[in-house]
C-alpha cells in the first residue's frame, strides 16, 4: 500500500468524529505544532485532500475579475502583490483570498519576478488552482504539492527541502523561493506561503506583514533568522530557478 494511500486512510479516522472539517484541520496543526505529526504527514495528508474541478470556478472568476480591477491600480505602482489581508472581496473556492489565497500570491510574485508575469495572470491562477490543487473548497488552501507542480509547468526548475538545514543553502542558490510555514494564532491563517525574491544579492519577503516587503535583507539567513524570530513552525522551502 502507498504511503499516500496510508495517509488518506490515517485521515479518514482524523476527519470522522462530529467536529467540523476546520476544528479536525486544526487540530492536526496543534498536533504538527506540539510536534506529535511530522512535516511529511501534513503535506501528504494535504495532498491525500487536493481536489480537481471545484465546480463554481466561472461565478469566481466572473467575481474575481470584477474585484481586481481596482486591486491591480495599487499593485502598478510595486508590481508584487501584497497585504492579503486587503483582498476581502476576491474569492478561492468558498473563502476570501485574504483567508486562503497565500499560496496564489506567493506564485504570482515569483512568476512576476522571474517571468515577467502581468497582472491578469493572478485570475488564471486562481482559476488553474480551483482545477487542481483546492483543498476541501478552499477551506484549507492549497496543496504543497501542487504548488511545486504548477511553477514546473510553467518552465522553472525547483528544488525543495523539508529539513530547515537546507533552507539557507537552497534560498541562496535560487532565484527565487516559497517558504511554507505555520504560525499559531497568526493574523494570516495559519499554513502561509511566502515569495522571497532575490536581486543583485539582496532578498525581499512579499506579503508577510511580520516583515516588510520594504526591507531589503543581505543574506537567505538574515531571512531565516527574521522568520524564526517570530517563532513560526517552518514545513518546507521551495528553490525556484530559471531555466537558461
Amino acid at each position: 500500500m502507498s504511503t499516500l494511500r496510508i495517509v488518506f486512510l490515517l485521515s479518514l479516522v482524523i476527519f470522522s468524529s462530529n467536529y467540523t472539517m476546520e476544528d479536525n484541520f486544526k487540530h492536526v496543526l496543534q498536533g504538527f505544532e506540539e510536534k506529535k505529526i511530522g512535516k511529511d504527514y501534513l503535506i501528504n495528508l494535504m495532498e491525500s485532500l487536493r481536489k480537481k474541478k471545484y465546480h463554481p470556478i466561472t461565478e469566481n472568476y466572473v467575481k474575481n475579475e470584477k474585484a481586481f480591477t481596482e486591486h491591480s491600480k495599487k499593485i502598478k505602482f510595486i508590481g508584487f502583490i501584497e497585504y492579503q489581508q486587503n483582498y476581502k472581496d476576491m474569492f478561492y473556492g468558498i473563502k476570501p483570498l485574504s483567508y486562503n489565497g497565500a499560496s496564489l500570491i506567493a506564485i504570482y510574485n515569483v512568476l512576476y519576478h522571474l517571468n515577467k508575469a502581468e497582472k491578469k495572470d493572478f485570475l488564471k491562477i486562481i482559476k488553474s488552482f480551483e482545477n487542481d490543487g483546492i483543498i476541501l473548497e478552499g477551506k484549507f488552501g492549497t496543496s504543497i504539492k501542487a504548488v511545486e507542480d504548477y511553477i514546473k509547468k510553467k518552465g522553472l526548475r525547483t528544488e525543495n527541502s523539508r529539513n530547515k538545514n537546507n533552507y539557507e543553502d537552497i534560498g541562496s542558490k535560487a532565484d527565487a523561493s516559497i517558504f511554507i510555514f505555520y504560525k499559531k494564532d497568526d493574523g494570516l491563517k495559519p499554513i502561509h506561503f511566502v515569495a522571497i525574491t532575490k536581486n543583485t544579492e539582496k532578498f525581499n519577503v512579499h506579503n508577510y506583514k511580520g516583515i516588510s516587503h520594504q526591507k531589503a535583507f543581505d543574506s537567505m539567513k538574515d531571512v531565516l533568522e527574521a522568520f524564526y524570530s517570530e517563532k513560526i513552525s517552518d514545513i518546507s522551502l521551495i528553490g525556484i530557478y530559471k531555466n537558461e
